[in-house]
């Protein structure tokens, strides 16, 4: 999994060596200075430039900067580093002098907090519902540098197997709405499988932010039982910038470009990656005929037309592919995989005066597979077409509204040949022939009043109509929560929401599906605590799920909306510093229960994670090197060891201990190159996620993790 790495370039890079710029020959005015902490400590790669302009240097190992320009007179210096508040100044410049400056930078508290997961936050600014940034996406050891990976790190997601499929508070993974920019995602996972896939879809790097709610969230996102991962791309570059990377499975670039300043701007990444020297090097006990590979490219181009209104543009390519040997212990056999997936977004913000912000989309997602396993056949081509507009009032501070609306279609065809057997995939395996024509027309409705009383009740009241055209039923969806503010650091929080999704088109086959099947339903109640100062963040929440008209099998109609279950738990985050060590403490109790596909009663489906447990640190024991570790333990997941029997026995706990190592070093002026190593699964456990059995169940073999221990390293250097 740690095939990703090597895109550690983007972020890294665009965080530390944003600004990229020559000299000028004909400046005639140097600044010059160092960048420290409060302590008195020199800062490496801090971006250090006049507001507006191009002229800017970055901090050496000293701390020190220096450059030149040929602008005169008052204006503004800025400062940035990650993790630190941004620093702006005014000086003035003066022709032939040369300006000497000390910068002093104070931690962002406030930045830092931002990570936790909220389940029942409403906020309306951009920057509050940020809640993960691409920094600390790619830092987190184990993650891969990939946003799935590392939002599983977080209380209410459950390790259940080898893969980025996010499973939330009792939770299938397709329950799971994906956003950008406003835009839905049809296929946010890459090798994608029936349980999510082994990697996201789009790299941290190609995001500004990112906000994720395990549930109770608000009516503004629909089609989702379980939880919400909205992110947001790659701003208005302020500066040049030029990044290049090479690890052991991939080569990356990226370039961001202020075409007319603060008007006009252009990002443009491509990344390539090919795991065969990662799997060999690891002695991997997987056999490949094709080894994993992929290719992205991502164009993000945004023009500001008034310093109110901006129009963004977001082109994102796709293609991945696959042959690996598969098999259960009475035959081996290839899978096939190869997949193409193309997104384009059109985005327009604009305010009007102080109270009135409209947002719209317009959007194109086409995505085509084909998967291949000894009867498996199977080639799916999707076209998704989507319209938003939405307008947000604010009254005062105490009171705001929102109104939207939203219109999707969805063109999804698919054919070819399934076993009749979903479990038995043998070459010889009966068969049946499908052609699957989806086609579908979704429109919206949301509503929502935000209300602030007193600065200690914040209420947030909504509900979302929807309209589906194949079962022609019209879904009415309330939703509240409350905060309530007891003193400056304590507070207690309340959420209550219903929430509809469809099933997935292949449902709808006339041969294999039901094409009478309507919405499925969830009832959310969620009732928390958060303690919150300068020194400890500590969260906890107990939530009750309800399920009704979930899928089940039927000997009649291959599907109806019979099934059911609940879930429910408890979830505790703990974000502390203490000396030089950063720590976060992530617990989840969970228990879920369904009777629903072929589970003829009420058990445990195989999402059911008793308990999971993540604890991350991070130390930088001397300047320019750090340390980051992460143990992550869960219980082993649910198998079924007999026929009938579903899911009554347990495979073994899963622990897992990964340590990335980086070194930030400046080679020439301007240049950050980071090395970087991570060593994952250092203990070499072996964990297994199932067991496949023959036909007659007499035998069995065990489904493993790709690797023992195992080793990733790169480089990337700004240019």
């Amino acid at each position: 999994m740690a095939m990703n790495r090597i895109l550690i370039i983007g972020i890294l890079i665009s965080t530390f060596c944003s600004v990229l710029s020559g000299s000028n020959s004909d400046a005639k005015a140097i600044v010059r200075g160092i960048v420290l902490d409060t302590e008195g400590n020199t800062l490496f790669g801090a971006n250090v430039y006049i507001k507006g302009r191009y002229e800017g240097a970055m901090s050496d190992e000293n701390g020190k900067f220096l450059f030149e320009t040929n602008f005169e007179g008052e204006c503004i210096l800025v400062a940035t580093y990650v993790g630190y508040k941004v620093y702006e100044n005014s000086i003035h410049i003066s022709k032939n002098r040369t300006l000497e400056l000390k910068v002093t930078l104070r931690k962002d508290v406030v930045e830092m907090k931002g990570i936790v997961v909220t389940a029942s936050s409403f906020t309306s600014g951009e920057e509050e519902r940020v809640t993960l940034t691409p920094l600390e996406i790619v830092t987190t050891p184990g993650a891969a540098a990939d946003v799935c990976w590392a939002i599983k790190t977080f209380p209410g997601v459950s390790q259940v197997e080898e893969g980025a499929g996010l499973f939330v508070r009792g939770g299938e993974v397709i329950e799971t709405k994906f956003i950008l920019d406003g835009a839905e995602i049809s296929h946010p996972y890459r090798y994608e499988s029936p349980t999510g896939g082994f990697f996201g879809t789009f790299s941290p790097f190609l995001l500004k932010g990112i906000y994720f709610s395990s549930g109770g969230f608000s009516s503004e996102y629909g089609d989702a039982l379980s939880s919400v991962l909205a992110m947001q791309s790659l701003g208005m570059p302020s500066s040049r910038s030029i990044n290049l990377g090479v690890g052991l499975a991939a080569f990356s670039t990226m370039i961001r470009l202020p075409i007319v300043r603060e008007k006009f701007g252009l990002s443009f990444s491509a990344n390539k990656s090919n795991t065969e020297y990662l799997f060999k090097l690891n002695r991997s006990q997987q056999n490949f005929t094709r080894y994993p590979s992929s290719w992205d490219v991502n164009l993000n181009l945004i023009y500001k037309f008034s310093k109110t209104a901006q129009l963004k543009f977001f082109l994102f390519g796709e293609s991945d592919e696959v042959g690996v040997e598969v098999g259960n212990p009475t035959y081996r056999s290839i899978y096939n995989g190869e997949t193409s997936n193309r997104f384009y977004n059109i985005q327009y913000k604009q305010l009007f005066g102080e109270k009135l912000y409209i947002t719209s989309n317009i959007c194109h997602n086409q995505f085509d597979t084909q998967n291949r396993l000894n009867v498996l056949d199977i080639k799916q081509s999707d076209r998704s077409y989507q319209f938003k507009l939405s307008g947000e009032y604010t009254v005062n501070y105490a009171i705001s509204f929102l109104i939207g609306t939203q219109h999707f279609y969805n063109l999804v065809n698919i054919n070819g040949r399934i076993p009749q057997d979903e479990d038995d995939l043998s070459p010889d395996a009966p068969y049946d022939d499908i052609e699957t024509n989806y086609e579908s027309y979704r429109h919206a409705l949301l509503l929502e009043t935000r209300l602030n009383i007193a600065n200690r009740l914040f209420l947030t009241e909504g509900a979302r109509l929807d309209f589906e055209s194949i079962s022609e039923k019209l879904n009415f969806d309330p939703r509240i929560s409350a905060v309530y503010k007891i003193s400056e650091f304590n507070s207690f929080k309340f959420a209550f929401g219903i929430y509809h999704q469809y099933p997935a088109p292949s449902y709808y086959d006339e041969t294999i599906g039901n094409p009478q099947l309507t919405s499925m339903r969830a009832y959310h109640y969620i009732l928390g605590y958060e303690f919150d100062n300068d020194d400890v963040l500590f969260r906890l929440e107990g939530y009750y799920k309800d399920y009704e008209n979930l899928l089940l099998e039927d000997s009649l109609v291959n599907y109806t909306n019979d099934g059911y279950g609940y879930g429910k738990g408890v979830d505790i985050f703990l974000k502390k510093s203490f000396w030089e060590i950063n720590s976060r403490i992530s617990y989840s109790y969970l228990i879920a229960r369904r009777h629903y596909h072929e589970f003829t009663e009420l058990t445990s489906p195989d999402f059911d994670i008793t308990h999971n447990l993540t604890v991350v640190l991070d130390y930088s024991p001397i300047p320019y090197f750090g340390i980051s570790t992460c143990y992550r333990y869960a219980t082993g997941k649910p198998y079924t060891p007999a026929p009938g029997e579903y899911n009554s026995n347990r495979v073994a706990d899963y622990h897992k201990l990964d340590i990335d190592l980086s070194y930030l070093h400046s080679f020439f002026e301007r240049n950050l190159t980071v090395f970087y190593v991570g060593f994952s699964n250092i203990t070499g456990r072996i964990n297994i996620f199932d067991y496949l059995y023959s036909p007659d169940w007499s035998e069995r073999i065990p489904v493993k993790s790709s690797f023992g221990k195992s080793i990733y390293f790169g480089i990337s250097v700004s240019l």
